[in-house]
């Protein structure tokens, strides 16, 4: 028997017309190792997530997907936890509980590592007035399980806060809400032991959204980022705290916010950055002369290493 089926599968994000994942069917068999191959942005990610219900993004889907012989949607959260282990593209990009996430604020701020105040919260209709009042603006409203800032909206009022939280509710009404650090975004990656030079995303409108990131053009990407050596290093120090404090491994991708006043305040890690040759990373890394199939073998050199 597979050990997953998956029947006519798709899948759109709210508010995209275009599919992520359409009309999809697949089965993978006991032992079966596959590799799934394509573009940032072509899916890949989201597929995966749709193995384990936790992790599935909200959205419009139809299809079919078996584990076991059973349907997914209605294997108990526990056997889910039980026999689904691998759901991600890599063992070490997993969900992470709220508390957990909160101890990691904390740690990062004793190793010198400064983030916006932030807090999570799981909320309904009845609650939208409630946080309206008690959350400070200007912040920033980030779905709780969504990806490539989808859903992400910046509140400069309490009008606007009312209804990005209202609009959360579309993502399964659980967020983060952070506080709005105005400057500069700068994305630092990390290739094993060393931070590569940094690139600095200027959007021609907007922020760093989902429209921004994949539409070419749509943003200005300058590596090495503009800034002094001194705040370079300062990146390259917090980007490898962040990397180990994580027990990370091979590569990933660290986003900051660099103030006005030089402060930089760290915003997430991306521990599975895209890999197409246009992507940031490998940008990053052509700044320092390492070519795109370098790139990729001193990667699985690391992982395979570990």
């Amino acid at each position: 028997m597979e050990v997953f089926t998956i029947r006519n599968l798709t899948f759109a994000y709210p508010e995209q017309e275009k599919h992520a994942l359409s009309d999809l069917t697949l089965s993978v068999q006991p032992g079966e190792f596959l590799v799934l191959c394509g573009p940032s942005g072509c899916g890949k990610s989201t597929l995966l997530r749709q193995l384990k219900t936790v992790l599935a993004p909200h959205g419009r889907r139809s299809g079919e997907i078996l584990f076991d012989g059973k349907n997914l949607d209605e294997l108990p959260q526990r056997e889910q936890a039980e026999k689904i282990g691998f759901v991600q593209q890599s063992p070490e990009n997993q969900i992470v509980t709220d508390k957990v996430w909160h101890e990691l604020a904390f740690g990062l701020e004793s190793l010198g590592v400064d983030t916006p105040k932030w807090r999570t919260v799981r909320y309904t209709e009845a609650d939208v007035d409630r946080l309206t009042s008690t959350t400070p603006a200007p912040c920033v409203v980030k779905p709780g399980d969504s990806g490539s800032s989808i859903g992400v909206s910046f509140a400069h009022d309490k009008k606007e806060l009312h209804a990005a939280l209202l609009e959360g509710l579309r993502f399964g009404g659980h967020c983060v809400l952070e506080q709005y650090v105005r400057g500069r975004e700068v994305q630092v990656g990390v290739l094993e032991d060393r931070g590569l030079p940094s690139i600095e995303i200027i959007p021609k409108q907007g922020f760093y959204d989902y429209a921004n990131k994949y539409q070419p053009g749509a943003a200005r990407e300058i590596t090495p980022a503009e800034i002094p050596a001194e705040t370079e290093q300062r990146l390259a120090d917090a980007a490898l705290t962040v990397f180990h404090a994580l027990n990370l491994s091979a590569y990933s991708r660290a986003d900051f916010i660099l103030d006005a006043e030089g402060e930089l305040w760290f915003l997430e890690i991306n521990t599975l950055p895209g890999m197409t040759p246009t992507s940031l990373v490998p940008q990053e890394a052509a700044a320092v002369g390492i070519s795109y199939s370098e790139l990729c073998e001193q990667i699985i050199a690391a992982a395979l290493h570990k």
